[in-house]
């Protein structure tokens, strides 16, 4: 039986996502993750405000911009508008990709009514991978036709479903188990669909059982690049 088909619960998602791939400053046991919930959206800005080394921006202009976009305690920019030109780049390091996307991830996980500052990390996410690390595409895509499947907008989710199971059709990797169980899921509480959801599923389950069971933390996993031979004093 493999756990990794049903749509993660916030829970399981922070303990995956903030216990195996943040990048930040202060050291966050496990238990003090569960412990202090209500802080993982800091713990995703600090990574990314790590990541990019934002105190050491050159340009004050930009490292201003940078600190309000991560700025603690709020679900998203005061002005979304001013970070919506994609031609504007307050982040450069590829390794933002994912924890940007953990942020649309954890809203719509926790945070209900938060659809607009959901959407806004959504859109920022997918803007940044398309042009920074075009990988972490097919899991924004993933997220986003999820989300649209929560909120009832039907055939655009299945249209996305489309997109990413196309992207990744030579790909055997945990977004395409992810994606053909939650599309089954979808098609399977449509009558005259049903039976195509179920075959969806059960090729999830195929997929599944050829993938190593460290497979999905593949998916979860930001590792910076390393220069090694900086690291070796001759």
């Amino acid at each position: 039986c493999f756990f990794f088909f049903k749509q993660k619960t916030a829970y399981e998602m922070l303990r995956s996502l903030v216990g195996s791939e943040m990048c930040i400053r202060d050291r966050y046991t496990l238990e003090q993750i569960d412990q202090d919930f209500s802080t993982v959206l800091n713990l995703f800005k600090k990574s990314i405000y790590a990541i990019e080394d934002v105190d050491n921006i050159e340009s004050i202009e930009k490292r201003q911009k940078v600190q309000a976009l991560l700025r603690e305690g709020k679900f998203a920019p005061d002005n979304l508008l001013e970070f919506s030109n994609p031609e504007d780049e307050f982040l450069s390091n590829k390794d933002s990709g994912v924890p940007l996307l953990n942020i649309g991830e954890f809203l719509i996980a926790t945070q209900r009514d938060k659809q607009k500052e959901a959407i806004f990390w959504f859109k920022y996410a997918l803007t940044f991978n398309q042009k920074h690390n075009p990988i972490n595409l097919d899991r924004g895509l993933l997220n986003l036709a999820m989300f649209c499947n929560s909120t009832k907008q039907y055939d655009l989710a299945e249209n996305t479903f489309k997109n990413v199971l196309k992207m990744l059709e030579d790909k055997d990797r945990y977004n395409k188990v992810l994606c053909l169980q939650a599309y089954g899921s979808m098609l399977e509480k449509i009558p005259e669909r049903s039976k195509e959801g179920k075959k969806l599923i059960s090729d999830a389950y195929a997929l599944a059982e050829k993938l190593p069971y460290w497979s999905i933390k593949l998916e979860q996993l930001s590792i910076p690049t390393v220069d090694i031979l900086s690291l070796i004093h001759i």
